[in-house]
């Protein structure tokens, strides 16, 4: 949250829903390989094409879907991918819903930012361990 309200870029929810999406899909992605040796998410993402308004529902269901899924095989939740997709849940429906006009390249921005700001929280977390 702290890093969603020091932004003046992510002050509308669909770059705040991207952003968050982008932090998800590093957790899931790091979550999968680590628990399973997998990057079947990591693969999907690549394969989805650019990271628009219209993709943040595709990407924030498949993001689900891996949760269950990754919770199921290792039978306890991530703690840090709860945190992460219960803040993408305060954003995600007025972003789905909204009309207004998004830049694709700021959709895809906020989500990069999501991935590099999540990279730098864990080597943060695990130098500060």
């Amino acid at each position: 949250e702290y890093l969603l309200k020091n932004s003046e870029f992510l002050e509308d929810d669909v770059l705040k829903t991207a952003y968050l999406l982008g932090m998800l899909s590093s957790a899931i992605i790091n979550w999968q390989y680590g628990a399973t040796n997998s990057d079947s998410y990591n693969k999907w993402l690549n394969n989805m094409g650019a990271i628009t308004k219209e993709t943040l529902p595709r990407i924030w269901k498949k993001a689900e879907e891996s949760i269950r899924k990754l919770s199921s095989t290792t039978r306890k939740a991530n703690s840090t991918v709860n945190i992460i997709k219960d803040l993408t849940i305060k954003f995600a429906p007025n972003a789905f819903s909204s009309e207004k006009v998004v830049k694709g390249a700021y959709v895809s921005l906020a989500f990069a930012m999501g991935g590099s700001d999540f990279t730098k929280y864990i080597k943060k977390e695990n130098e500060d361990a």
